[in-house]
C-alpha cells in the first residue's frame, strides 16, 4: 500500500470524483485534511487536501483514468457538496432507489446505513437487501409491506442477545418502577424466572412484573421460542408512547440486520440506539434533519436524496444533495404513458 495526495484540480470533473469514490470498493482508503473555511466571491469553500492509500496497481489504474497524484501535499478549495460527494458513507452494497433528475445517472444509497425517509416504499426497497429485518409500525403503512414482511405478535425476545436484554430491562425499569429493579426485569426477559402468559397473572406478583403489564397486554414483546421469520412486521399502532419506545428499543437491540421504524414523529429518546448500522426511520413528513444521526435522508416528496459526510467529531459533517426521481414515480409515469395510447 502506498499513500499519495490527490491533485484537487483533477477533481473538478464529476467522472473523476466518481472514479475516486468507487476506488474504495477496491480497497482504497481516502482521508481528508481540513484547514478551515474560506469565503471567495461570496461563496464558502472548504480548504482541504485529500490523501489516498491504496495498492500501487490501483493508483496506476486511476492515473490512466485521468486522476493525478503527488507525493507532496496539494491543498485545494472545495465546494462543500463536492467534498461531501467524495466522502459520503461508503458500502460495497449500494441500492438503486431512482434516477437523477436529468435521468442520466442511477441514484444509489449505501447499505448498511442509517436512513431517514418519508417513503415507506423506499424503506421496503432498501430493507429487502438485508438478510433479515424487523419493521415496527406505529404509523400504519401501505399493505404492500405485507407482501414481503410477515406479521407477528410482538418483538420476539429470542432475536435479542442476552446482554442486550439487560439493556432493554434498564430502559423498561427506568420508564416504570426505577432502574434498581432492572435486574429482576432482566431475569424475566432472559427466561430465568417463570414465564408469564398474560397480564392477569401479573397483578398478584411483584413490582417488576407490574412493569411489564402493558407490554404483555399490547403484545409488544413475545416470549415465544419458535423460529422467527426473516422479515417480521409488528403493528403497534394504537399503543401508548411507552409501548412504542419499548418496541423500538427491543428491535434496535436485536440482531436483525435491518430495523425499520415507521412513526408519526421522530422520537429523540431513541437516538442513542438509532446510531447502530442498518436503521431506517420512516416519517410522514421530514421537517427537520439537522443534527439527526442519519447518513442518508430520502425525501420522495421533495425529490431529493441527502448524503451526509461525517468529518470526525460530534456535529462535524457536510451534506450533499441529489435531486432524483424515485422508482415508484418512474413506474407511474410509464404506466400513464401506456394508458395514453
Amino acid at each position: 500500500m502506498i499513500s499519495r495526495y490527490v491533485d484537487p484540480k483533477c477533481l473538478r470533473k464529476r467522472i473523476n470524483r466518481e472514479y475516486l469514490r468507487t476506488s474504495r470498493s477496491y480497497g482504497a482508503y481516502i482521508k481528508v485534511n481540513l484547514y478551515g473555511k474560506r469565503r471567495v466571491s461570496e461563496k464558502t469553500y472548504i480548504e482541504a487536501s485529500l490523501v489516498i492509500r491504496a495498492d500501487e496497481s490501483l493508483i496506476k489504474s486511476l492515473k490512466k483514468l485521468g486522476l493525478k497524484f503527488s507525493k507532496k501535499e496539494k491543498r485545494g478549495l472545495f465546494e462543500p457538496p463536492v467534498l461531501a460527494s467524495l466522502l459520503r458513507k461508503f458500502s460495497k452494497v449500494e441500492i438503486p432507489i431512482g434516477v437523477s433528475r436529468d435521468e442520466e445517472r442511477i441514484i444509489r444509497v449505501p447499505w448498511p446505513a442509517r436512513i431517514l425517509t418519508d417513503s415507506p416504499l423506499s424503506a421496503l426497497t432498501v430493507s429487502v437487501f438485508a438478510e433479515n429485518a424487523i419493521w415496527i409500525d406505529y404509523l400504519g403503512v401501505a399493505e404492500y409491506v405485507l407482501e414481503i414482511f410477515e406479521e407477528g405478535e410482538g418483538v420476539p425476545l429470542n432475536i435479542i442477545p442476552a446482554g442486550a436484554r439487560e439493556d432493554l430491562a434498564k430502559i423498561i425499569a427506568r420508564k416504570t418502577i426505577g432502574e434498581r429493579f432492572s435486574n429482576e426485569i432482566a431475569k424475566i426477559l432472559k427466561g430465568e424466572t417463570e414465564q408469564l402468559e398474560s397480564d392477569e397473572e401479573i397483578a398478584m406478583i411483584g413490582p417488576e412484573h407490574n412493569a411489564l403489564a402493558e407490554i404483555l397486554e399490547w403484545k409488544i414483546l413475545s416470549f415465544e421460542k419458535e423460529l422467527m421469520k426473516d422479515y417480521l412486521y409488528v403493528d403497534i399502532s394504537g399503543a401508548s408512547t411507552f409501548s412504542f419506545i419499548i418496541a423500538c428499543s427491543a428491535a434496535l437491540l436485536s440482531n436483525r440486520n435491518a430495523v425499520i421504524v415507521s412513526a408519526p414523529y421522530y422520537k429523540k429518546e431513541l437516538e442513542p440506539l438509532l446510531r447502530r448500522e442498518g436503521v431506517i426511520y420512516v416519517l410522514p413528513t421530514i421537517t427537520e434533519h439537522l443534527h439527526l444521526p442519519f447518513d442518508v435522508i430520502i425525501s420522495e416528496k421533495e425529490g431529493t436524496v441527502m448524503f451526509r459526510a461525517w468529518l470526525g467529531g460530534k456535529g462535524h459533517y457536510i451534506d450533499y444533495i441529489e435531486e432524483y426521481i424515485s422508482i415508484d414515480t418512474l413506474i407511474k409515469e410509464v404506466s400513464e404513458e401506456r394508458n395514453d395510447f
